[in-house]
């Protein structure tokens, strides 16, 4: 079982990046504290516009995480979130897992991809589908759904969630992995995820 985030670092991302570190170190913490996950390979990359695949963490036992750090990367410039997808893709189809879970985490609409067009990152999401892997867009104080659903996002598979409340937000989606990870099922956000995710609970 492999899971795979990418991260948003985009300049917009400063005032809730520290929330959003603690929250991305809280769901491998989850997934650490299940039998189905404990050992799920993490890879972690931000993107922005001079780098759209830094690699964070790469196949990192979540059972032997070390929480990244608020300094290993800061926020800064625009959001090539196409191009990031497709960098994202091609480390998948290298490692070519049985079972993973790609979380897609971002503040905003894609502004400035250069190589990827939308068509092409739908095509590339979809053949991840395709070998029913969990596809999941998280929005950062943002409403991802518009932007999911252009990429062949399913609104079960979506999850705004709100200052304050990352890691109740995160925490739900390591449920969900570990779900997915005893069954093979992708299954859909509760109502129950979406209220702590927004702070309504």
């Amino acid at each position: 079982m492999k899971a795979y985030i990418l991260l948003d670092r985009s300049g917009s991302m400063a005032a809730r990046w520290v929330e959003t570190i603690g929250s991305l170190n809280a769901y491998v913490d989850g997934l650490k504290t299940e039998k189905a996950t404990k050992k799920t390979e993490v890879t972690v990359a931000a993107f922005d516009d001079r780098d759209p695949f830094k690699v964070l963490r790469k196949g990192a036992k979540a059972s032997d995480w070390m929480d990244i750090n608020n300094d290993e990367v800061q926020p800064r410039g625009m959001t090539p979130l196409y191009d990031a997808i497709g960098k994202l893709i091609e480390s998948i189809r290298t490692d070519a897992p049985k079972k993973a879970t790609i979380v897609i985490i971002t503040d905003g609409a894609e502004n400035c991809s250069r190589e990827i067009k939308k068509d092409a990152a739908k095509a590339m999401l979809d053949e991840m589908r395709a070998k029913s892997f969990d596809v999941v867009f998280i929005g950062a104080d943002f409403d991802a759904f518009g932007q999911g659903a252009d990429l062949g996002s399913m609104a079960g598979s979506t999850l705004n969630m709100t200052t304050g409340n990352y890691t109740a937000a995160m925490r739900g989606l390591a449920n969900r992995t570990s779900s997915y990870a005893s069954t093979g099922v992708v299954g859909s956000f509760s109502d129950d995820d979406r209220k702590k995710a927004s702070g309504k609970s």
